[in-house]
């Protein structure tokens, strides 16, 4: 894989750090609409060529182009990509809404090129220990993913700033952020839900700071709580009638679980890598093989996921500049 990368922040910053352990991916460019943060950023990571134009990013000599880049200009920016025939890695969440997303997928199919997002749970090794292990819980009865944590960029809201990330603007919000890990977790373990409720704590902008999503699955439900606005629980917590399951990490995370059956513990195994290594390891594989199967399932993950979002910022009407734009 010759990787570009759209992005100069802390996630792309990220990328680098995994990216350096797999053989098969070479960074080639990366593109910032500041020379000089392109410039610096390339210095920093020893990638071999900087751009502040996309058009001369996207004729560099890169196959897959990474998008790093605040939520709202996911789609415009994938689109660009996706048109200049390159395979596309989207950051979470995918789009702003399901509409782009939709729009992107018809747009690929077009090109024949692969559109993958950033999914940081669906690979992590302990996935498949809690499907392997979901049968010792019995009936379940209770799933609660937590992801609070209080952002750098709230002192500069609290300041009279307007951060990115607290704007409709640019697509925004806690449940966009966090709220999205823990709404993978329950896709990839139990399905689309029934029925959806969002309640949350709404922003002067019209974002919400921090929210409780509860997916209902008819005998049982799922709560997925997170915060940009306070440090509180970051865990992940499944109980049944026989035994519960915990992982003292985020939804994202996972790094090592417990299965508590009365008296007796069963611990899962410890990652080694963070979360985004082991999705950059199988997106190679994917890209490098043309693994159309695959690329099909995990779009089909991301539709559920962002009819979901869609869903539950209905409810609460949070409302994004990009859901009154109409794209071509």
């Amino acid at each position: 894989m010759k990787l570009g990368i759209c992005g100069t922040g802390q996630i792309s910053e990220q990328l680098m750090r995994n990216a350096a352990k797999i053989k098969d991916i070479q960074v080639v460019s990366v593109m910032h609409r500041e020379m000089e943060k392109a410039k610096r950023f390339a210095h920093e990571t020893n990638i071999p060529f900087a751009f502040d134009s996309m058009k001369d990013f996207l004729n560099s000599d890169i196959d897959t182009v990474y998008v790093g880049l605040p939520n709202s200009l996911h789609f415009e920016v994938a689109e660009a990509c996706i048109r200049a025939n390159k395979h596309v890695l989207v950051e979470k969440p995918f789009t702003s809404n399901l509409n782009e997303l939709n729009q992107l997928i018809r747009l690929a199919n077009q090109h024949k090129v692969l559109l993958l997002e950033v999914n940081r749970v669906v690979y992590l090794p302990n996935i498949k220990w809690i499907k392997q292990n979901l049968s010792f819980l019995g009936p379940l009865k209770q799933a609660e993913f937590s992801y609070c944590k209080r952002s750098r960029k709230y002192n500069d809201y609290e300041n009279g700033l307007r951060p990115n990330v607290f704007t409709p603007e640019y697509s925004g919000g806690a449940l966009m952020d966090l709220g999205v890990y823990g709404l993978h977790l329950a896709c990839e373990l139990f399905g689309m839900p029934k029925t959806l409720t969002y309640r949350c704590e709404k922003l002067e902008t019209g974002v919400d700071a921090e929210g409780i999503l509860t997916l209902d699955y008819g005998e049982w439900r799922v709560l997925i709580h997170q915060s940009k606005v306070t440090n509180g629980d970051v865990n992940v917590k499944i109980q049944g009638e026989q035994a519960v399951m915990a992982f003292d990490y985020a939804p994202s995370i996972l790094k090592q679980g417990k299965l508590m059956i009365e008296s007796e513990i069963k611990e899962s195994d410890v990652h080694e890598e963070e979360n985004f290594y082991y999705f950059l390891k199988k997106a190679c594989e994917i890209i490098d093989t043309n693994d159309r199967q695959e690329v099909q399932r995990l779009m089909q993950k991301s539709i559920q996921i962002m009819t979901l979002l869609d869903e539950a910022r209905a409810q609460c009407g949070i409302v994004f500049s990009q859901d009154m734009e109409v794209h071509s």
